[in-house]
């Protein structure tokens, strides 16, 4: 640029210059200075050649640009060529070797026929003897020996039958009885109904044995550790040895990653090889015995692991592996039409690839509560520890306690885990997310490593825990436990940049999750979930912990959803301390209106079950204090059940002393007392036993004290303390209402050694009446029908006690003997009968559900001469029978304002038993009709409710009934959902009579509807009110 100006005022100054006139140097004459208009000209040319230099840069430089650009994309177009042309040079120099590794192996198989068809050592009867010796004695058959186990067991003496459904694709929705439980936010209906769809599975699967029996060639898929591969196991030792006559009797095991490493193609000749190698039969007769049976169907191909043949750390390697796999086995399937094959390959890895033809398909199904405790029975008396042979009944009892972890023991390698941990610990560890973190780790990290499998990842283990406790935030937080893939996706979308990796391989990602960790699984076509909501729970309390986002726990406090991960997460931060105080502090601001479930309450418990980590420790003390407390005062059977259980799980020493004090101390009142026994029966410390009995035999102690210790020994003790409560069962001396009730606990333990002595005292008139009544309840509980004839003797005497016979005439109904069924109904017949015998001797009849008692049962009832109640209940023992044909006459009778209250009242009941919806438009007829009894609507409203109609809750409670039944309650407890039924359901539990079951019911509406219900007391006045969880926060 400063080159164009000089040279335009280089122009300039000549064009000035050459107008003037040459002067002599020695006269100088003044040079003429430019004018206006010359400056202007020489300005106008300096701009002019600056534009013109400005465009001429700019023209150059965009020159060399473009052709820099032009050459960049050449060359990018010749690399991208000239890698294609690299890759396709690979791909035809790796199918010229595989054609010629093929060529030699061809030749190799024709030289071990032609070898050993000249030269035989051995007999095929030979070799079987030797292959079945050498199999039982291979470790990698015969034995199992995963993770940390310290010894091996034998594979036949662990293992366990798995149940195999031929239903393997996801459907494409979520299971209905599933995703009802999702919208219900509670994770225990979840539990039920995954349990129930479990079982529906697995009543129309198949065993192994069975499956291998209907399919010759069959591929069986399941997610990591569901017992694959020990299947395998068990089905070649279960061919060698001839334990199943239509299984062939030489069975071949390959694990594919290994063949495929080999670089060999042909399976047969690979396992030739094996055999020599590790059975000592050579080569040649190897491959002659195996060939020959796969030709004549004798023998059986078991593939193991087809999912660990993906192997490599670029695509085209990793195709390659797996399409050899598949080649040798297609050509296989081909070489020996009449040859059994079974393949075992994880679930989500076998969908997302190429898949073997002609083969069913099969899924491995959990176990269930069956299978768990078999192969925890099988583990400990097989084990070669004596000292652990007595475990096994433990370990099952933990389980029992601990419903999350039994969840993930459906699954055998979680199982086999939470063995070998209970094995090191004698227990299961106090945090149950210590226990997770073992089961996470396991699946990410140990289980491919300790079988030295290499996968290709395009993801770290490190940073797929982190991508898992991101989504288990994003779905829990919204009460999900099913996620559709695209939100999925996006999750993951979001997370990658953060670890540096393309938001583009967020599918891969994906696929590399479920292919080889299985912890998210596909649940349905576009939904995929965590492979246990135990495990989406564990992972949102991590995120909790990590971003010191407790306070959500407070935000959820009462609901189901977030349990398990107030829990968890107390297990897993440093210090608890901050979210115990808080809820310590909302249950005693509540002062004035008291939850009635004392929530805050029992979720600061729930803390200190989780054994956290306290920087202040008093808060141990007050939470447990607050609990003792609360168990003692509460009015609700449902309350001090829940208390006692976190009290009985902090297994604290003090807490179990202290309890028993409040129960052994005679300045308490006897209400107190009577909690904390209750509370020591459940707090399951037998040591208190002796001490117990000496409260009991103690006549100065308060009767409705020693009237509680019966159940509460019998509870914590069965067996030994049988013997203390007879002697004091026959002591005329005792008093009468405390041997009854010994009488009746004796009668829950279910122990039938007390059945002859109970007998005896039953049958003596001289004891005392209301002792008698309740053995005769006691025998009825005890279920031993020896006692039939005895009962029913004393039924008949109409000069036994009045009362007594009723409870005779109800224990020969619970018994459910059928043999004594003729005599009842002509006891029913007998006019001569008390009626209050009758009706309950009906009711007996009905127990027995006998249906060729349907037409004497209906002539009863027809019969207007026979006695209102025995007709009434004569009804009810046709809907106890199920009988449908009489409908239309029960209609007939109900409609019937001129028959009596008392039978119409029965016959509604029956019409709900029966279950028959035909008569529901005639019911709202009679519900309609003003004229009818309100009694009579009422019932009809409520069989209206049992038959599936949804009516006003105000209805069927308003005004307040006088009793409610168990049946009521429970419809109840299914048709409240909305603020204003909730509210009158809850003003029930202002009424002592039924306040009980009725806060029961209130528990579940209000766990399902989300509402927490205050009572406020003030003298003999009770007030409620109903809050949604929405509002209090």
């Amino acid at each position: 640029m400063s080159h164009l100006l000089s040279f335009a005022i280089a122009l300039f100054h000549k064009g000035l210059l050459t107008g003037l006139q040459p002067t002599p140097i020695a006269t100088p004459t003044p040079i003429p200075q430019p004018s206006p208009g010359e400056w202007l000209a020489f300005a106008s040319a300096v701009i002019v050649a600056l534009i013109g230099g400005c465009f001429a840069v700019y023209s150059l430089r965009k020159g060399h640009a473009n052709t820099k650009e032009l050459n960049a994309e050449q060359n990018s177009r010749e690399e991208v060529r000239q890698h294609r042309q690299n890759e396709s040079e690979l791909e035809r120099t790796h199918r010229e070797e595989q054609q010629k590794l093929l060529r030699r192996q061809q030749e190799r198989e024709q030289q071990l026929l032609a070898a050993t068809s000249n030269q035989q050592v051995h007999t095929d009867a030979e070799l079987l003897d030797i292959y079945k010796t050498a199999l039982h004695a291979d470790p990698r058959i015969s034995q199992m020996k995963i993770l940390d186990m310290s010894h091996p067991l034998q594979l036949e003496h662990i293992y366990v039958r798995l149940h195999l459904h031929e239903e393997t694709r996801s459907g494409y929705d979520i299971e209905p009885m599933l995703f009802t439980a999702q919208k219900e936010r509670d994770p225990n209906a979840f539990f039920l109904a995954n349990r129930h769809f479990l079982e529906t599975r697995v009543s129309t699967a198949m065993t192994p044995e069975k499956a291998l029996q209907k399919y010759q060639r069959c591929i069986v898929l399941g997610d990591p550790g569901a017992g694959k591969s020990t299947l395998l196991k068990h089905l070649v030792l279960q061919s060698i040895d001839g334990q199943f006559p239509y299984l062939p009797k030489v069975p071949v095991h390959i694990t594919l990653s290994t063949f495929v490493s080999s670089g060999l193609t042909d399976l047969i000749a690979f396992a030739a090889i094996h055999w020599s190698e590790l059975y000592r039969i050579s080569e040649q007769e190897a491959y002659r015995f195996i060939h020959a049976h796969l030709m004549r169907g004798d023998a059986i191909l078991l593939l193991d692991a087809l999912d660990e043949t993906v192997i490599g750390d670029t695509p085209i390697p990793v195709k390659d592996s797996y399409g050899h796999a598949l080649n040798a086995i297609t050509r296989v399937t081909t070489q020996y039409p009449q040859a059994c094959i079974i393949v075992t390959t994880r679930k989500a890895s076998y969908q997302q690839r190429t898949r073997l033809m002609g083969f069913t398909e099969l899924e491995v199904l959990d176990f269930r509560q069956k299978e768990i405790e078999q192969f925890i029975t099988n583990w400990f008396d097989f084990h070669p520890a004596p000292r652990r042979h007595a475990t096994a009944a433990h370990l099952l009892s933990c389980l029992k306690q601990n419903p999350r972890i039994k969840v993930l023991a459906a699954n055998p390698l979680l199982l086999s885990l939470i063995v070998l941990t209970y094995e090191v610990q004698h227990d299961l560890p106090e945090r149950r997310a210590d226990l997770y973190k073992q089961c996470l780790d396991t699946l990410l990290f140990r289980w491919d490593t300790s079988r030295d499998i290499r996968r290709r990842r395009l993801f770290k283990a490190e940073h797929k825990q982190q991508l898992l406790i991101e989504i288990a935030w994003h779905f829990h937080s919204q009460g999900r436990r099913y996620f559709p893939e695209d939100e999925l996706l996006a999750v993951i979308t979001r997370f990658l940049p953060t670890i540096n990796l393309p938001a583009e391989q967020s599918k891969l990602v994906l696929q590399e999750i479920e292919e080889e960790n299985g912890l998210l699984k596909e649940q349905a076509r576009g939904w995929h979930g965590f492979l246990h909501l135990t495990l989406q729970e564990y992972c949102t309390a991590l995120y909790i912990h990590q971003h010191n986002n407790w306070q959500e726990l407070l935000k959820n406090c009462g609901d189901p959803w977030w349990e398990e991960v107030l829990s968890l997460y107390a297990g897993v931060t440093p210090d608890a301390s901050a979210l115990i105080s808080q809820l310590l502090r909302r249950h005693k601001r509540q002062w004035l209106w008291r939850d009635i479930f004392s929530t805050h309450l029992l979720w600061a418990g729930q803390c200190l079950v989780a054994r956290p980590r306290l920087t202040q420790p008093h808060l141990r003390s007050e939470v447990v204090s607050c609990l003792i407390a609360s168990l003692i005062n509460s009015n609700y059977s449902l309350t001090t059940e829940h208390l006692t259980a976190i009290l009985r799980q902090c297994s604290d020493e003090d807490i179990k002393n202290h309890v028993f004090s409040l129960a052994k101390n005679t300045e308490k009142d006897t209400f107190v007392r009577q909690k904390a026994l209750w509370a020591v029966g459940n707090l399951e410390d037998t040591s208190v036993v002796a001490d117990l009995l000496a409260l009991l035999k103690d006549p100065q102690q308060d009767i409705g004290v020693r009237m509680r210790v019966p159940g509460v020994v019998l509870k914590l003790e069965r067996k030994r303390v049988v013997g203390d409560l007879l002697t004091l069962l026959k002591d005329p001396q005792q008093d009468a209402a405390l041997r009854a009730q010994i009488a009746r606990a004796l009668g829950a333990s279910r122990n039938k050694r007390v059945v002859d002595d109970l007998l005896r005292l039953l049958r003596d008139p001289q004891q005392d009446i209301t002792m008698r009544r309740q053995i005769a309840w006691a025998l009825g509980d005890l279920g031993d029908t020896c006692v039939v004839g005895d009962l029913l003797t004393l039924l008949k005497d109409p000069q036994q006690d009045t009362t007594m016979r009723i409870q005779v005439a109800w224990a020969l109904g619970k018994l459910g003997d059928k043999s004594v069924v003729g005599d009842l109904f002509i006891l029913l017949k007998d006019s001569q009968q008390e009626t209050i015998v009758r009706a309950q001797v009906a009711w007996a009849l009905g127990k027995l559900s006998d249906k060729t008692l349907v037409g004497d049962v209906l002539t009863l009832l027809k019969d207007p001469q026979q006695n209102a109640s025995v007709r009434g209940y004569s009804a009810r023992v046709l809907g106890n029978l199920g009988e449908e044909s009489v409908v239309a006459y029960l209609l007939t009778l109900l409609k019937d304002p001129q028959e009596e209250t008392i039978v119409r009242r029965q016959v509604a009941r029956a019409l709900g038993d029966l279950g028959d919806r035909s008569v529901v438009s005639d019911l709202q007829k009679l519900l309609k009709d003003p004229q009818e009894e309100t009694i009579v609507r009422k019932l009809v409203l409520w069989t209206l409710c049992k038959l599936g109609e949804k009516p006003f809750v105000s209805d069927l409670i308003s005004p307040t009934p006088a009793s409610l039944g168990s049946n009521e309650i429970a419809i109840l407890e299914n048709i409240t959902q909305t603020e204003r039924d909730i509210y009158l359901c809850a003003c029930l539990i202002t009424k002592r009579k039924f306040a009980d079951e009725i806060h029961r019911a209130l528990w579940t509406i209000s766990r399902r509807e989300k509402y927490s219900i205050y009572l406020l007391r003030w003298n003999r006045l009770k007030f409620v009110r109903v809050r949604h969880w929405s509002t209090l926060h």
